[in-house]
Formats: C-alpha cells, structure tokens, sequence
C-alpha cells in the first residue's frame, strides 16, 4: 500500500512490483477474456474491471474497442489509482519505467474533456482519470514532466 510516509523511490518500487502481479493475473485470465470478446456482438465496447493487489494497491483495468475488427488486437490498460500526500494520482508501468500522473495533469484533461463533452459534468476525479487511459491507452508525452533517477531505477512524474 502506498503511504505517504514513503519516498518516490519506494513509491516507484510499490508501482513496480505491484503491476508484475497485475500482470500475472491479467495472463491467468486473458484466455476467458479472449473467449469474451470473440463473442461480443455490440461495438463499440468498453470492458473495465479494479482489483486490489495483496499489497492492498487499487488498480484500474480496461478494455475498449471500436468495432469487431479491433477485438483480434487485445490492448488492455493497466493504471494503480492511490493517495499521496493528500492527492489522487495515477501510476502505470511501460517497459522498466514507471508513470505517475499527477492530480493538476488530470485537471488540465478534464477542462479539456468539458470543453468537448459539455452534458458530463457529474464525472468524478478517478472517471476522467479512467476516461484518459482509455482513450490514451498508448500514448507518449514529451513536456512538463521531471524525471527522478535513483541507482537504476527510473520514474517520470507529469504534472
């Protein structure tokens, strides 16, 4: 579990090891979930499930695709919702390095989502942090973040 009495470095070691098990569950579980979606007749369709880890951690799980023809390319998005010191963020793991989305990040999106989709403004702070990774299941940023280098671990916090 994440706690604030932590340091980044803990914080990216929690983040870390926490989607290793994640991701072992996700594999004991994509052959059902392959069987799932091959029988899925209404698109587009967004599948989403949270699990907490024996660690305790929250991780949010999705799955969206367009049409029939994006059901044979399973991409799932894997991101750790939590608290640290007294803000909502968002951790996710690509490759060896882990991402931390901080609450002013998700701010800034939710304007812009206002501005697009002016008939949800009941959405909570964990719904557009949802709705982000979904639609940006595969995405690359390259401004505004600070990248903490501790011996060889690496974590890059956007803010």
């Amino acid at each position: 579990m994440i706690l604030d009495t932590m340091t980044t470095e803990e914080v990216l070691r929690e983040i870390k090891s926490d989607s290793r098990e994640v991701k072992a569950r996700w594999r004991k579980f994509s052959t059902k979930f392959r069987k799932l979606i091959l029988k899925r007749q209404s698109f587009p369709w967004l599948w989403e499930t949270t699990i907490k880890t024996k660690k305790y951690n929250e991780w949010y799980i999705s799955f969206y695709a367009e049409s029939k023809k994006e059901v044979g390319i399973i991409n799932a998005t894997f991101n750790m919702i939590f608290k640290y010191k007294g803000q909502l963020l968002t951790g996710t793991v690509k490759g060896d390095e882990a991402f931390i989305f901080s609450g002013h990040f998700f701010d800034r999106y939710k304007e812009r989502f206002f501005k697009i989709h002016k008939e949800n403004r009941l959405i909570t702070d964990k719904d557009i942090m949802k709705v982000f990774f979904i639609f940006n299941s595969n995405c690359c940023f390259c401004n505004k973040k600070k990248r903490i280098i501790s011996g060889d671990s690496v974590m890059t916090v956007f803010s």
